[in-house]
């Protein structure tokens, strides 16, 4: 899946950690266990982008489905789209989430994306 930019990421709400695939372990520069905090995940994010980041906590603020964003790489500023494509509770109350992520080519497709988002958004709020 790394040729074709594509990688995956599970989320635990209860460690309030993600473990990401190499692809995007390496395009975030963490460790070859592929983990990093929520919070200092969110920190990756550019600022003109943080009202649209993950949350801490899944189950505290619900995540929107599919997102885009831009990250500050060692790599450089790299916009990534992420999905959550399910999520699941074991018997001790611990709920996972877990997804996929792509590198997007060329602001214009992420900007378009977001302008759709804050669009649906003001639509669904009125």
């Amino acid at each position: 899946m790394n040729k074709a930019n594509i990688g995956w990421w599970e989320a635990d709400l209860k460690a309030e950690t993600y473990k990401c695939s190499e692809l995007i372990s390496q395009l975030l520069g963490i460790g070859e266990d592929g983990l990093i905090s929520f919070e200092d995940f969110n920190k990756r994010i550019l600022k003109e982008d943080q009202g649209y980041a993950t949350f801490p906590s899944f189950d505290k603020v619900q995540q929107t489905v599919e997102e885009i964003y831009l990250f500050d790489t060692p790599k450089g500023h790299v916009w990534i789209r992420s999905k959550a494509c399910f999520q699941e509770t074991d018997e001790n109350g611990n709920t996972k989430v877990y997804g996929i992520a792509e590198t997007q080519e060329g602001i214009h497709i992420a900007s378009a994306h977001q302008a759709l988002q804050n669009s649906e958004r003001i639509l669904h709020n009125i």
